[in-house]
């Protein structure tokens, strides 16, 4: 009923999302891989009053034209949404030693708590997936800020739409 097709960064300026478009550019259609496309995209903000970049403003755009969900987030990555408890919990961290505010780079405040801690060998960028596993399973709905939970609810709602549910 849906598929998650990711991308990484910079290669969303390669994206446009366009319905029964006639033009023939170099960027890939979203809407190819599925007409009822949700676009999630890190708001990559240093601090509140940052605004989001051309490309990121392009494709929110493109998509309220045609009625679909793109969620820019509220801080500065997804990974801003979790709560830091869960990562000392889950990586053995003293309490409070993760002070990660909305607009942090969260790799870089993990890596300072390791770095305190004495772990050796952690590596965000290189084994994100196996850390966003890891993550993913040790989050509970009351975990989840109020934001989370009304960007989750849209994209559920979304979903039932386009699968008729």
């Amino acid at each position: 009923d849906y598929q998650f097709a990711y991308y990484g960064g910079r290669v969303l300026a390669g994206f446009q999302v366009k319905r029964d478009s006639e033009e023939i550019d170099d960027l890939v259609n979203i809407l190819r891989v599925n007409q009822n496309s949700i676009v999630v995209i890190d708001s990559d903000r240093k601090k509140a009053t940052d605004r989001i970049n051309n490309t990121k403003a392009r494709i929110k755009g493109e998509c309220e034209i045609l009625g679909l969900h793109c969620w820019i987030t509220h801080g500065r990555e997804i990974e801003n949404y979790i709560p830091p408890r869960i990562l000392e919990q889950l990586y053995s961290l003293d309490n409070g030693s993760l002070d990660i505010k909305r607009f942090d780079k969260i790799e870089d405040k993990l890596q300072l708590a390791f770095t305190r801690s004495g772990i050796k060998g952690f590596d965000y960028s290189k084994r994100k997936t196996q850390y966003a596993n890891q993550i993913s399973k040790q989050i509970k709905k009351e975990d989840m800020s109020e934001e989370l939970m009304k960007q989750i609810s849209k994209i559920e709602n979304f979903i039932r739409i386009a699968s008729r549910y």
